[in-house]
């Protein structure tokens, strides 16, 4: 069963670096977003079966993203969401559950924890 993941991400070399990974693995497409607006867009228009989510982008931070994609009438209210960025920006204590995330992803992305985000949290493989 084919997955799909919308990834938010400002930087064009993590994107080239996401899609290098994403290109290794059977039955996902993606759909990448380098800002707020395209990942509103984005969201109008399709379900993902995960949003992965850069933290720091120059519109703003991934909670104040993820906010925006989980106001949208009718798509993904209930689509899991990984923010990925530094362990040393998620330090306070519940910061991810507080903001809605599943949970965090370090960058550089790391393949098998990426494999592992998309099992636990996208439900590949089933």
């Amino acid at each position: 069963m084919s997955k799909k993941i919308l990834i938010a991400e400002d930087s064009e070399v993590g994107i080239v670096y996401l899609k290098e990974l994403f290109e290794k693995i059977e039955d996902v497409s993606c759909d990448y977003a380098k800002s707020f607006d395209d990942a509103v867009s984005c969201c109008k228009e399709n379900e993902y079966d995960l949003f992965l989510i850069d933290y720091f982008m120059p519109d703003g931070t991934g909670d104040a993203l993820l906010t925006m994609l989980r106001n949208i009438p009718e798509h993904n209210k209930e689509t899991n969401a990984v923010v990925m960025g530094s362990p040393s920006d998620f330090t306070e204590e519940g910061m991810l559950s507080k903001y809605g995330f599943s949970n965090y992803i370090e960058k550089p992305v790391k393949f098998n924890m990426l494999m592992g985000v998309l099992t636990l949290y996208a439900g590949y493989g089933r």
